[in-house]
């Protein structure tokens, strides 16, 4: 026997029903899960970093090069600077390599200027040589000035050369220098003699 209509209308309205808010509840939730904010992170709470595909690397920035220089550029020897002076031709250009050896300021760049003076010809190049004596280390190069000095006394030398070296021997603080003095005071030559004395009066007045 079938069931009556009104039973199966009824019973129709119910599946229905319970069909319609079965689907507006999972609606529901799907906007609600849409629309939720992104979790925001909790204070004192240590995050997890993100997945290494999400972090975004940075290449460093390429370091500066600083180039590398020497601070002190050694000075050739002695030796080298002599063997261009003698090559050199022109007086002017052997007075660069007297300025390039007391820049050396040493007592071989001393001896190697005291050989040089002695086979020198020009008068111009010897007054360039004995004239730097005056700026010399008194201390260090003392022996060295002196045996240049010497040579420049020496007879037979240029006469305005061997004035100079005794007017330079007045600020010598080698106590070898007044004996010199003393002996060229007698010399030969009027002007060394005159240059001599004048050099003995004035260390005297200094005294």
């Amino acid at each position: 026997m079938l069931p009556p209509l009104k039973y199966l209308r009824s019973r129709l309205l119910q599946i229905a029903v319970a069909a319609l808010l079965a689907f507006g509840c999972d609606r529901a939730e799907e906007r609600s899960s849409l629309a939720s904010p992104p979790a925001l992170p909790t204070p004192g709470v240590v995050n997890e970093p993100a997945a290494e595909e999400e972090q975004i690397a940075f290449s460093p920035l390429p370091q500066a090069v600083i180039p590398t220089t020497p601070l002190d550029v050694p000075h050739r020897t002695p030796a080298e600077i002599a063997r261009d002076f003698r090559a050199a031709a022109e007086a002017e250009e052997r007075g660069e390599f007297v300025d390039e050896l007391w820049q050396v300021g040493t007592p071989e760049a001393v001896e190697t200027l005291r050989q040089l003076f002695v086979a020198e010809r020009e008068s111009d190049v010897k007054v360039d040589i004995i004239s730097r004596v005056a700026a010399a280390d008194p201390v260090k190069l003392r022996d060295g000035c002196f045996g240049l000095l010497l040579a420049a006394l020496t007879p037979g030398q240029p006469p305005e050369v061997r004035t100079l070296a005794a007017h330079l021997l007045t600020e010598s603080k080698d106590p070898r220098a007044l004996t010199l003095l003393l002996q060229f005071a007698q010399d030969a030559d009027p002007q060394v003699r005159e240059a001599a004395k004048e050099a003995l009066d004035a260390r005297k007045e200094k005294e």
